[in-house]
């Protein structure tokens, strides 16, 4: 369980070649990529599709490298997004717990039901905040705090989250984030930590407009 934490808190992910986007370019975080959201009508209409997709569940695989460990450590489990509550991974295997992200920080619960607030752990922070806002596609947070970079080929499409320096000033937790997608459906989340420590998050069976009933709702959020 301590492991599970500390490796959701301080890691984050990096691009990494897979089949859905091998017409896209390997790293888009150059200036030719660069996005200026207040003016690009195009791109802010893909960001607002998918922002308003209501309620997402998801199944997803995650895949985190660290530098003592010659192979990923491999999970599987569900993601549910809400709009008003935030975002739920509910871990299945290797085992099962419960991590709830939303404004007030992460809710680490076990299968036990036994919870423990992690908000106040300043590792927690970038994690958090980041990625909930870029799950939510929220233009106006992200724009603040990252240079966003985009990249489309036919219905494929790739985003990057660059933290700004000011930013960083804030946060130093806080590390460069890359969404691919088909259409209206992500695809991957990768998250970057450093160059040996990495987060991929492969998304899979999707389904938007969820709407969670109150027992969803108490059960894999806050």
């Amino acid at each position: 369980m301590r492991c599970l934490r500390s490796l959701l808190l301080s890691a984050f992910l990096l691009p990494i070649p897979h089949s859905g986007r091998a017409a896209l370019p390997a790293d888009i975080v150059t200036p030719h990529y660069r996005l200026n959201l207040s003016t690009d009508d195009a791109w802010r209409a893909h960001f607002q599709k998918l922002a308003t997709q209501g309620g997402v569940y998801s199944q997803f695989e995650e895949f985190r490298y660290l530098p003592f460990k010659k192979t990923p450590v491999v999970l599987t489990g569900e993601m549910r997004l809400s709009p008003e509550r935030g975002l739920s991974l509910r871990y299945l295997k290797p085992e099962e717990n419960l991590i709830a992200i939303d404004e007030k920080g992460i809710l680490v619960r076990d299968a036990k039901g036994r919870t423990r607030d992690v908000g106040g752990d300043p590792r927690a922070k970038g994690a958090t905040s980041t990625l909930l806002q870029v799950l939510r596609f929220d233009l106006g947070t992200l724009q603040r705090d990252f240079f966003v970079y985009g990249a489309k080929e036919g219905l494929a499409w790739q985003l990057a989250f660059e933290p700004k320096p000011e930013a960083l000033a804030l946060d130093s937790s806080l590390g460069r984030i890359v969404v691919r997608g088909q259409e209206e459906t992500v695809s991957i989340i990768e998250l970057r930590r450093s160059e040996r420590q990495r987060i991929e998050i492969h998304v899979g069976a999707t389904k938007t407009g969820v709407t969670f009933s109150p027992e969803e709702l108490a059960t894999y959020f806050r």
